[in-house]
């Protein structure tokens, strides 16, 4: 399994109004209070499948472009475990296509969300976890 971190404000890192905006964008949300992995997480299901989503709070855990904001509060991180790339994609387009947001796809690229938003709709085909090697 993959992941993907999305710094975001605070107030946009609750789980809840997080489920609230996928929901209305048309995905299947379930939020499962408590699970044998800590805290809780959202399922979200489009298609043939799905992707986790919970809060990370560890400051240890996450890019070290995030970690010192989150340490201070200033911002909320979200992590997307997927395993396909197509549902990660559209979900990372629904909650960070913005300046505020910061998304980091554990594969070397950390960008602002809406930079990082117009890579994927500029490149549909991105595979950010293959490296491709320049000779």
């Amino acid at each position: 399994m993959n992941a993907v971190f999305i710094s975001v404000p605070p107030v946009r890192g609750v789980l809840r109004d997080v489920a609230a905006l996928l929901t209305e964008v048309g995905y299947e949300v379930q939020h499962n209070p408590k699970t044998p992995f800590g805290g809780p997480r959202l399922v979200v299901s489009a298609e043939d499948d799905h992707v986790f989503i919970f809060n990370q709070s560890d400051p240890d855990e996450v890019a070290e472009i995030m970690s010192e904001p989150l340490r201070q509060k200033r911002v909320a991180v979200l992590v997307i475990e997927y395993y396909l790339l197509p549902l990660v994609k559209r979900i990372i387009e629904a909650l960070a296509d913005d300046a505020e947001t910061t998304v980091d796809n554990d594969h070397g690229v950390s960008l602002r969300g809406d930079e990082f938003v117009r890579r994927l709709r500029a490149d549909a085909s991105w595979d950010w976890r293959v490296v491709t090697r320049r000779e």
